[in-house]
């Protein structure tokens, strides 16, 4: 059953509680659901203070609130969930912070154009929930014959120079060519990575083609005949790395294809 039938047949308090049951703080009777998200993002709801439900990468609550105000209501919620509420951590531009919570976490974004506070549920991310986005930001493209399974799969050099911030290809695959072929594919929360990881081995063999690597900067990392897989927390991406047949290990050996695993 899809998230609108669910909400049609029992209500939204009962959806939500299922989503988000450790969360302390908001009336789900009260939250509406936004149904044009995928079509406008959180701009429709601009001119509103209420809270709004919505499934984007992931199902998450928000609200609209003026900068000096987002402070307090975080607080709120922190204390009554049970978060210290110094237990914050910002990205790297410095506008978005976030707290961890008990199957979801809180975060605070505030810019010139949003002033936002946003709550996503990631015990519902399974490597079988995550569908890869589409973007007019960049031109779909022939998924290479080294991997399987992503699509659309966007070329990396169609993306103009003004857009080249990964928070706007959340879940689209972007391709690399050059030199060294790899693909990125930006995440919007860490939860993401494992499950993505693991959906992509799936569909390329499975576990049983490929070994865990321990690597400095690397997460869930594993080393396959085509392709070399892992995380890279601090930007945020899933990164692919094809194995070249030029290519070699430190003990001699060729590699089948693709660039070296650690490159």
């Amino acid at each position: 059953m899809n998230i609108v039938n669910a909400i049609n047949t029992y209500g939204i308090s009962v959806v939500l509680k299922s989503l988000f049951p450790n969360l302390k703080g908001i009336d789900y009777s009260k939250v509406n659901h936004d149904l044009n998200f995928d079509k406008s993002g959180f701009s429709s709801t601009r001119d509103s203070k209420e809270w709004f439900f919505s499934v984007g990468s992931m199902p998450l609550l928000y609200r609209h609130l003026n900068p000096e105000e987002i402070t307090t209501e975080i607080n709120k919620l922190l204390i009554r969930s049970n978060i210290n509420l110094n237990s914050s951590n910002n990205n790297q531009s410095g506008n978005i912070t976030l707290w961890d919570g008990d199957g979801f976490k809180i975060e605070k974004i505030t810019d010139n154009k949003l002033n936002l506070l946003i709550i996503t549920s990631v015990n519902s991310i399974t490597k079988g929930s995550i569908a890869f986005n589409e973007t007019s930001l960049a031109t779909v493209t022939t998924s290479p014959n080294w991997i399987s399974g992503l699509a659309p799969i966007y070329d990396s050099k169609s993306i103009n120079k003004n857009e080249r911030d990964f928070s706007k290809f959340i879940l689209c695959p972007l391709l690399f060519e050059g030199d060294k072929d790899y693909i990125l594919i930006p995440v919007q929360a860490d939860e993401f990575a494992k499950p993505l990881i693991h959906k992509i081995i799936d569909d390329n063999g499975g576990l049983k083609e490929f070994n865990e690597q321990n690597q400095d900067g690397w997460q869930s990392l594993y080393l396959g005949h085509l392709f070399v897989i892992g995380y890279l927390p601090k930007q945020k991406c899933v990164r692919i790395n094809r194995r070249q047949t030029t290519a070699s290990q430190t003990n001699s050996e060729s590699l089948a294809s693709g660039i070296h695993p650690l490159s």
